[in-house]
């Protein structure tokens, strides 16, 4: 193993000692916080709060936009990278040491890097660092232990997964915030559109902060149906 490899091994094994000690702290971790509504409800809350705190200036309603286009985006990239590198087996499936699952624990044989979880909780916490410090101190500790810890402890991912994952989800929510591509216009036109169809306008915004609570599971559900169905019409 290499230097990464073998660091990512010591961390895994050293928290990994932890397993079984106390049940209840095992099922807090892998059965409540791994809830969409208790990960992600707080970060989605903050970004509620900083839209209709709003100063008048729309500085925060634009950081708003930012830490969703940055989610969304970081999904694809991860997405791409998982794709393309060779398959990482999740390290309670690796089978190169030994992992006692903890109580409550679960795992499946997805890619393991980069970690798509963790991409997601920092693309939010970077936006809502620039919303506001004190908030973006919070959201990161948030992430880090109740988002990130759970993946590291119930084996589903090593430390470099993690940091990896979180690098991406920050860098492409900072890029967004730099406004690529013609985004300004994307915004602009979003807000026209609050303006003119107010109505329909939250209730998207509903459904995308849904999305985002909910880890875009239905989405990807439907992704995976889709794939499928196309794969029996080209049979």
């Amino acid at each position: 193993m290499n230097g990464i490899d073998n660091f990512d091994v010591a961390v895994v094994q050293a928290v990994n000692t932890m397993a079984g000690e106390v049940p209840i702290f095992d099922l807090i971790v892998l059965q409540v916080f791994r809830l969409d509504s208790v990960r992600h409800f707080p970060l989605v809350a903050a970004l509620i709060w900083a839209w209709y705190s709003d100063p008048g200036d729309n500085s925060r309603r634009r950081h708003v936009f930012d830490g969703i286009a940055g989610y969304m985006i970081s999904i694809i990239v991860t997405r791409v990278i998982q794709n393309i590198l060779p398959h990482r087996p999740r390290p309670a499936l690796a089978g190169t040491f030994h992992f006692e699952m903890p109580v409550g624990g679960f795992t499946n044989d997805w890619n393991s890097f980069p970690s798509d979880t963790a991409a997601q909780g920092f693309a939010l916490v970077v936006a809502l660092w620039m919303i506001n410090r004190n908030l973006g101190i919070a959201s990161l500790f948030w992430a880090t232990f109740v988002i990130c810890f759970p993946r590291l402890y119930g084996g589903f991912h090593y430390p470099s997964d993690l940091i990896a994952g979180a690098l991406a989800g920050a860098i492409t929510t900072w890029l967004v915030a730099k406004r690529p591509l013609g985004l300004n216009r994307i915004e602009s036109c979003m807000t026209r559109i609050e303006t003119d169809y107010r109505p329909w306008f939250y209730i998207i915004g509903f459904f995308m902060l849904f999305q985002i609570m909910a880890h875009l599971e239905d989405f990807r559900e439907l992704l995976s149906v889709a794939k499928k169905i196309v794969q029996i019409l080209i049979a």
